[in-house]
Parts: structure tokens; C-alpha cells; sequence
């Protein structure tokens, strides 16, 4: 009998980036994925979003081939939430997606970072406006040369 473990990192994004997944019923189409990855025969060991994309991280197994497993979840998922009432912005998915390969001993550390998206955008926004600020108050125009 052979074991295979073939995790995956992937991220895909909202149409044009647009922020049009709500806080607070982004769980119903994460819950979504879910069951569609279940009935796919994937396993998803952490699963978050973020405004305008979400992270998954899955095990897919050797029988299932990648680009048609994110092609069914963006598919299905665009069809089932656009004009639903709990995402009144949401117009689909961007074209494309990131899939990155995780050791099994990264797991943990790649699970963590999905599950603290929140966290890590709510540092990163203030980081940036931060950044930013001072920049301003310093005479920079933000321009290569300024």
C-alpha cells in the first residue's frame, strides 16, 4: 500500500482584488470550499480569507490534479455566491492562482499563518500607512528620486 502526503499552499484572489468577501460571512464560503474539497477527496487542513483572497492549505491527493480541483472550487463558488445576499459585492475570482508545495514539516508554521490572516493584514495595513506617514511628514513625494 503507498502513503502519499501532497500538501498545498494556494491562494486565489477576488475579481480585480476587490474586497468582497465580508468578514462576517466569509465562514459560509470557506464552509463551502470545504464541502466541494471533501467531495473531491481533499483534505483541508486550514482554511482562511481575507477580504479579497483566500488561503488554503490542502492535501490533494495524487489522484486529484490541481488545476482542475482550484478550477472547480473557483467555478463552483463563483456561481453559488454571486447575487447570494451575503456577499453583495462578490463578482467571482481573478484568472489564475499561487500553489506552493509544504513540507510536511512546515505545516504547522504555513497552518498558522492562514489561520492569523486577520492578524497579519491588520499589521501589515498599519505598517504600511505607518510607513507611509513618515514618509510624508519627511518631504518624500514617493517618487524613485524624492
Amino acid at each position: 500500500m503507498s502513503y502519499n502526503i501532497n500538501l498545498q499552499h494556494i491562494i486565489f484572489r477576488t475579481a480585480h482584488s476587490q474586497p468582497t468577501i465580508p468578514e462576517d460571512t466569509k465562514r459560509i464560503l470557506l464552509a463551502y470550499i470545504n464541502s466541494v474539497s471533501l467531495g473531491m477527496g481533499v483534505t483541508i487542513k486550514r482554511i482562511n480569507a481575507w477580504m479579497n483572497h483566500v488561503h488554503i492549505l490542502a492535501d490533494v491527493p495524487v489522484t486529484v490534479l490541481l488545476p482542475d480541483y482550484v478550477r472547480k472550487l473557483k467555478t463552483t463558488s463563483s456561481v453559488a455566491f454571486r447575487g447570494y445576499a451575503g456577499f453583495p459585492m462578490f463578482r467571482g475570482w481573478a484568472r489564475g492562482y499561487g500553489s506552493f508545495s509544504v513540507s510536511y514539516y512546515e505545516k504547522e508554521h504555513i497552518a498558522n499563518y492562514i489561520k492569523g490572516q486577520e492578524d497579519h493584514h491588520r499589521y501589515k495595513t498599519f505598517a504600511v500607512k505607518n510607513f507611509l506617514a513618515q514618509k510624508s511628514r519627511r518631504g518624500h513625494t514617493g517618487n524613485a528620486t524624492g
